[in-house]
């Protein structure tokens, strides 16, 4: 049962893509695979047909005829493991923007849907039979992902990250045990010190097992989709078992998923729906329509008014959700009716127009006066002033936006503001505003994160913390010296008593991670687990530098120190016990180069 949950249109993929992914998994567990002739001969002999087959559910728990995909719009842009989503359970959860599992114990549940925030790396997970027949159970996937892929050639384009997640889900863990030289529970797979990635040259040999090396091409590894093609006939029998008499997945062998179903009777005709659109924003509408007595489910088209070709979506209920509209832009929307080959009149045709995009910073601040604005500062360490007011003028209430920082989830910034008056005082006031999740407003639940009003010559100091489930990245912060309001445009706000003043702004947040990625930097495996290889090109000869993990609070956790005669690439292996699962920073200097990538650490 796959259930795709997508928040535009690249993330609905096609029942095409979805099939192919079936045909991977069928090739894989079955040993049909066309590249299997690339199996060592030393491992051949251990390639195992698991004997297991899979196919597109015909009839749904309540015993209706199925195509055995689910569709669902969410408003939610992104899902992830971690994060805000400790479990990563809100894609399987409908009440939280994704779709309710089938019954578990009957069906095994695939979601679909685009990961973001802690799990922007992420290709997919899956849970162990010790999760089987909750809600929980069964794979979750990236869209990009799924299925044969093209676009992402031989790396993750060949529908290989399924048929290890699924793995997991028949009891298979990693080949290196996930830990250094560690036990899979199986025997015919030899041990090896770690996840390997990428295609390594046969033999590779560690841990001792100097006959054969690591079976690296075995689909619970690491390496890249084109260079698996191996379960072996002990990771089959580690499998099959959950399959006889009091294992945790004998239900699906009685499992009433497939057959004719019942085919829903269908009138000869539908009434034509009437539609409206509501909640209209600059780049999101909801589309809603009465129900049709006798429907099954609705195509709801749009397009932009200039357009001539409609783009649908189903739904299921009397409402849609459209997002990745264009600011500013007037839309067409329609609906009609359906069920089987029966189809309505579409709807008349609505119209409604989007909203201006929300101005996330402004080049110039308050009524245009000429020390009324901020230029980019790049936040480090330490106390920056980003704006001092010293012109003595009525300069009206100051809107200071246009600084990026980057910032991480719970780095600390605090906010003080310093007047410099010491006669009367207005209920004068100033609003602190942080765009968590990065969408360009802030309008968002948390955003605002303070308002206060200066009555005292003192100075008034705010500390706040980034809340754990935003982004690491970019986040762009709105300080305003106004009484009131929510600062969604570059507006001239009205004149006013307002004195010299300065703001100042402190934080904990790492000047390395403002530097930009290195693409002559890569780790792997991303997400790792005990290890990871961080391999980078050295410039200059006998060099020496430092590699440096950071958290996302800038704190070091890890610095191993290298050495490099020669120019050329440079693999370092780097030991990550005691890190803790999460996200972070990899920071390679040397002379001639300074480096930092992203690590996700999974375990």
């Amino acid at each position: 049962m796959v259930h795709v949950v997508y928040n535009t249109a690249a993330q609905n993929i096609s029942d095409a893509i979805i099939q192919s992914q079936i045909n991977v998994l069928n090739a894989d567990f079955r040993r049909t695979n066309a590249d299997k002739v690339n199996t060592p001969s030393a491992f051949a002999s251990l390639g195992a047909d698991f004997e297991i087959q899979f196919q597109l559910a015909t009839r749904d728990p309540q015993g209706n005829a199925t195509t055995g995909i689910t569709r669902t719009s969410t408003t939610r842009t992104f899902f992830e493991y971690g994060g805000g989503d400790t479990q990563g359970v809100f894609v399987k959860q409908s009440a939280q923007g994704g779709k309710d599992a089938w019954n578990p114990s009957s069906y095994l549940n695939m979601w679909v849907c685009n990961f973001g925030g802690s799990s922007s790396s992420l290709l997919g997970y899956a849970t162990f039979p010790t999760d089987a027949g909750t809600f929980k159970d069964g794979v979750v996937m990236g869209y990009k992902y799924f299925g044969v892929n093209p676009s992402l050639g031989g790396v993750f384009g060949y529908g290989r990250t399924a048929t290890h997640e699924v793995g997991h889900w028949l009891n298979l863990r990693h080949i290196w045990g996930d830990a250094n030289c560690g036990n899979d529970l199986v025997s015919d797979t030899p041990t090896q010190q770690t996840s390997n990635g990428g295609c390594p040259a046969f033999p590779k040999r560690t841990c001792g097992n100097t006959t054969n090396g690591d079976m690296f091409m075995n689909y619970m590894d690491y390496t890249d989709d084109q260079c698996m093609n191996i379960f072996t006939v002990g990771q089959k029998a580690r499998a099959r078992a959950l399959f006889d008499v009091g294992g945790a997945r004998v239900s699906l062998l009685s499992s009433n998923g497939l057959g004719g179903g019942t085919t829903p009777t269908c009138p000869t005709s539908l009434a034509t729906p009437t539609a409206s659109s509501s909640a209209v924003a600059s780049t999101s509408a909801t589309i809603s329509w009465g129900a049709v007595t006798g429907a099954t489910s609705y195509n709801v088209n749009y397009k932009t008014a200039a357009a001539t070709t409609w783009t649908n979506v189903t739904s299921t209920s009397t409402s849609a959700a459209i997002s990745g509209l264009t600011a500013s832009t007037a839309y067409n929307f329609r609906v009609q009716a359906v069920c089987g080959t029966t189809l309505s009149a579409f709807s008349t045709t609505g119209n409604f127009t989007t909203t201006a995009a929300t101005v996330a910073y402004c080049a110039s601040k308050g009524n245009s006066v000429a020390d009324e604005w901020i230029g980019a500062v790049r936040l480090a360490r330490g106390t920056t002033t980003i704006f001092t007011n010293t012109s003595g003028k009525n300069a009206g209430y100051g809107n200071f936006t246009g600084t990026s920082y980057i910032v991480g989830p719970g780095n600390a910034l605090t906010i003080t503001i310093t007047p410099a008056w010491t006669s009367t005082v207005y209920n004068e006031g100033y609003s602190v505003w942080i765009d968590y999740n990065r969408d360009g407003d802030f309008l968002d639940a948390g955003e605002q994160v303070t308002t206060q009003a200066i009555t005292q010559v003192t100075p008034i100091t705010k500390s706040f913390t980034i809340p754990t489930t935003a982004s690491l990245g970019t986040t762009r912060m709105r300080v305003s010296m106004k009484y009131n309001g929510v600062p969604t445009s570059c507006e001239t706000f009205g004149y006013g008593e307002v004195e010299d003043y300065t703001l100042n702004i402190t934080a904990g947040a790492r000047e390395a991670m403002a530097e930009a990625p290195s693409t002559g930097l890569t780790l792997y495996p991303n997400p790792a687990n005990d290890k990871v290889s961080v391999r980078f090109d050295n410039t200059v000869e006998n060099n020496k530098g430092v590699i440096t993990i950071l958290n996302a609070q800038g704190q070091v956790v890890k610095t191993q120190e290298f050495e490099a005669s020669e120019i050329g690439v440079i693999e370092q292996i780097i030991n990550l016990d005691g890190v803790k699962k999460g996200l972070y920073i990899v920071n390679v200097t040397a002379e001639g180069f300074k480096q930092v990538r992203k690590l996700a650490v999974s375990k």
